[in-house]
């Protein structure tokens, strides 16, 4: 009902309603429009992202490690073509005192590479009493490239307490273990062999080692299954470090 005296604004008012409609109807539109476009686009960035993860794990370097076996068994290892490399890696003792953990092992180029080792200075080991020793520990103990020392160890096969002589002909660095108090005196393979035959007929009744008993690291560029070679030590490792507690 309009008053005499009023103006009939109605159509105004209907006019304005209407007006109000489309542009919000407009915005809902855009808004929708907005809401599948990112709705797309997550669903792209996160196929991407599955895709890559998938690829990675397929693809990534894996490596594995082979508890105590046998030279023939390690032989197998490094000719097997599931394997990109293989190293070889032979703990004899350890000793563990103020200075941190000092261990006697022999490590070939393969493995020294695996577990983080360089050759900062020198030469690989060749005759059973040269050794390349860590960096810190040569510090710790004042000696040089050169010299000669006294090594008191305990040996794992024995659990005896052993003392040898060695003379660095090379010095090698891994700066996480060393920063961690643990450092390496690394022998020659003629160590190794002699180590051995020295041992040949002691075994331990609690483990699987024994004197010529080895622990090959491999290296593989992608794995979809597992190595074919079937020893029943097969221990699956995904490397990005690959750090000595990794394997003992």
């Amino acid at each position: 009902m309009t008053w005499p005296f009023e103006n009939d604004t109605s159509t105004i008012i209907k006019k304005l309603a209407k007006a109000d409609l489309k542009e919000h109807k407009l915005k809902t539109l855009i808004t929708a429009i907005i809401i599948v476009i990112a709705t797309c686009l997550m669903a792209t960035v996160f196929s991407i992202l599955v895709n890559d993860a998938l690829k990675q794990s397929t693809q990534a370097p894996y490596h594995a490690m082979f508890r105590a076996v046998s030279e023939d068994t390690k032989n197998k290892l490094q000719t097997d073509n599931d394997f990109e490399t293989v190293g070889v890696y032979k703990t004899f003792g350890n000793i563990v005192n103020s200075d941190g953990r000092t261990d006697l092992a022999y490590m070939d180029d393969s493995a020294m590479s695996f577990l983080g080792f360089e050759l900062m200075d020198g030469n690989l080991p060749q005759s059973n009493t040269e050794v390349l020793v860590s960096e810190t520990y040569l510090s710790i103990h004042k000696l040089v490239l050169g010299d000669s020392f006294s090594f008191e160890y305990v040996d794992t096969l024995t659990n005896e307490l052993k003392e040898n002589t060695f003379t660095v002909c090379g010095i090698i660095q891994n700066k996480t273990q060393e920063k961690g108090k643990q450092f390496y005196i690394l022998t020659s393979d003629h160590f190794r062999t002699e180590y051995a035959q020295q041992y040949s007929e002691l075994s331990l009744t609690y483990s699987t080692q024994t004197a010529s008993t080895v622990f090959p690291l491999s290296h593989k560029s992608s794995v979809t299954s597992p190595p074919s070679l079937n020893t029943g030590k097969f221990r699956p490792i995904r490397f990005s470090g690959y750090s000595d507690s990794s394997f003992l």
